[in-house]
Order: structure tokens, then sequence, then C-alpha cells
């Protein structure tokens, strides 16, 4: 499976660290970033699968 291009794990991890400075619980901020980083970079890459699979059929 290829990643999607999209840094988004990097950009949930530095907003993560943003808030986690901010808020209470560093860590549960730090890894809840990483986590929709995780979940856009593969909803991304579905994206372009689906868009791939679209563009062979025609």
């Amino acid at each position: 499976m290829k990643l999607a291009k999209g840094p988004y794990i990097l950009i949930g991890l530095v907003l993560g660290l943003l808030f986690g400075f901010i808020g209470d619980n560093f860590y549960l901020y730090v890894s809840a970033g990483i986590l929709v980083g995780a979940m856009l970079e593969g909803y991304v890459s579905w994206k372009q699968r689906k868009e791939q699979k679209k563009s062979n059929h025609s």
C-alpha cells in the first residue's frame, strides 16, 4: 500500500503538540493529533485509489 503524498501525519503531530502545550493532557492531544493525521492520510489514499479505478474503467 502506497502512502498518500500529503504530510497529514506531521500536520496532526504539530497540531497535537500545539494543543498539548496549551491544554491539560499533553499525551492525549499528541496521540489524537497523530491519529487524526493517519485517518486523513488513509482517506486521501482511499480517494486516490477510487479515482484511479474510475479513470481505468473509462
